[in-house]
């Protein structure tokens, strides 16, 4: 073979080995094809490698996402509602199903599916001159957005970043040095400031479970535009979009609307390790509001909030699965007149929580604990109620066909303190209590479980998640029950 045959004999192999990244059969031929090509001229062999590497993209940009996938099974797992009427088999069956699609949608959405660019950003670098190296870093994350292409990662070193981001319809990784660390000190290092200017992110172009924001600290959003929903979402405003967001505080947000730390409509969002406080919405949800879709929630603190109803979290028909959450110390201060849930309001869903604790919330409404409205029916497991002003659990007097289903949950006043104005019935399952949770009481463990709480090991395995909030082995010991609410006793 001469020496320009061998020349197009490697290029020919080089197109076959970048194709083996897609899949074995793509190599073979395309190194058959090379094979064809060892006594043809240089040109043509070139032409022959770039062919090959333009199906190499398209193979990648077909490629679904394993994600996106597990989302929808969740979300569908989900929507499913519970048997309430049903046995306890009925029940469990679907709080098993709904926290194992949560767990798989969680695996999928944290696992690359192969690697891509990343872009650097720092307090200290430029969008003229910096090129999104880790040594010549851009400036803002708007810019490292705008130039990522799908799949990409915008990594934002220490700092407070002053501006409102927008994914623009990218399913990229935008996220602090926790993502590549696992150090969470890097979620209080850097900070997102959206100078109450908007909203401080934005998805709005039909992100996937794909598109990710990770480790920051989310403040200082203002929404108040016209006309709605621009006027909510003061942290994160989300619609037609289910991004996954993952390791975050969103604090000192505000919507003059709806949703003051964050809002999302026809949304299916994953949210994960994530911090709401401090935050205030002008009507319902001052944590966060949900209208339709399928929200994910796990491993979630809302504490401190505030809005005219659903001071913690407001539900619209949207249906959800939330696993290990605390929510306490919200406030629905019924500002429009018909407000109420301090901790949740439920319109026209039936969400499952498992293993939350729902404590100290309140409201100058009616329902301090949970507000139930309009053909609405939350079923809760291994959860907590306590605290809670002026009633733990209220169905609205001004709709019929509302319900909640409770198993093996400690519940303030029992199943005669839920004030159902007769308005439906209230499915009251094994394992129930209503015995006094002994919480610690001591920041910063104010609401786990002390040593003598009648909790530890009261609830059931079937449906449990297999650690507590804070990532702790549930149950512990091994072999045991598992505790009630979202923190489980060592």
């Amino acid at each position: 073979m001469n020496l320009r045959g061998l020349s197009t004999w490697k290029l020919a192999v080089m197109a076959a080995s970048a194709a083996l990244t897609v899949c074995v059969a793509c190599a073979i031929a395309v190194l058959i094809f090379g094979l064809m090509l060892a006594d043809k001229n240089e040109k043509s062999a070139m032409t022959s490698t770039a062919e090959a590497g333009t199906a190499l993209v398209a193979a990648q940009t077909e490629t679904p996402g394993a994600a996106v996938a597990a989302t929808a099974a969740a979300s569908e797992a989900a929507s499913t509602p519970t048997a309430a009427a049903g046995t306890s088999a009925e029940v469990d069956a679907t709080v098993q199903a709904a926290v194992a699609a949560t767990l798989a949608a969680h695996e999928a959405a944290v696992t690359p599916e192969q690697p891509f660019s990343t872009w650097h950003v720092a307090t200290d670098g430029s969008d003229s001159t910096g090129d999104g190296s880790e040594a010549n870093p851009f400036a803002t994350i708007q810019h490292g957005i705008d130039v990522a292409s799908q799949g990409d990662t915008v990594l934002a070193h220490p700092g407070v970043y002053k501006e409102n981001i927008n994914f623009l319809g990218k399913n990229i990784t935008v996220g602090s040095l926790f993502v590549t660390t696992g150090d969470e000190d890097y979620i209080m290092q850097t900070v997102i400031d959206g100078t109450r200017q908007d909203h401080v992110v934005t998805f709005e172009n039909g992100e996937t479970a794909e598109a990710s924001l990770s480790g920051f600290t989310i403040t200082n959003g203002y929404s108040s535009g016209t006309p709605w929903p621009e006027s909510s979402g003061g942290g994160v405003y989300c619609i037609h979009a289910d991004p996954t967001l993952v390791h975050l505080r969103v604090s000192d947000n505000e919507a003059t609307d709806e949703g003051g730390g964050l809002y999302f409509d026809t949304c299916s969002p994953i949210i994960e390790d994530v911090v709401v406080t401090n935050n205030l919405a002008g009507t319902g949800g001052g944590g966060m509001r949900f209208s339709s879709g399928s929200p994910i929630l796990q491993n979630v603190v809302v504490t401190g909030n505030s809005a005219s109803s659903g001071g913690g979290l407001f539900y619209y028909h949207a249906e959800a699965t939330v696993t290990n959450a605390l929510i306490a110390d919200n406030v629905a201060d019924n500002r429009s007149g018909d407000g109420g849930g301090g901790g949740l309001y439920f319109d026209g869903c039936n969400p499952i929580f498992v293993n939350v604790t729902v404590v100290g919330n309140s409201t100058l409404g009616d329902g301090g604990g949970l507000h139930i409205s309009y053909l609405s029916n939350p079923t809760l497991v291994n959860s907590i109620v306590w605290g809670n002003s002026p009633e733990q659990i209220y169905f609205d007097m001004d709709w019929e066909g509302e319900a909640v289903t409770i198993e093996y949950s400690d519940i303030q006043g029992g199943e005669a303190g839920i004030v159902t104005n007769d308005q439906g019935p209230v499915y009251w399952g094994d394992g129930n209590m209503d015995a006094s949770p002994q919480f610690v009481n001591a920041d910063p463990d104010r609401y786990r479980l002390a040593d003598d709480s009648p909790c530890l090991n009261a609830g059931k395995a079937a449906g449990a998640p297999p650690t507590d909030i804070e990532g702790n082995p549930r149950p512990d010991p091994p072999g045991s029950n598992p505790d009630m609410g979202a923190y489980e006793n060592p």
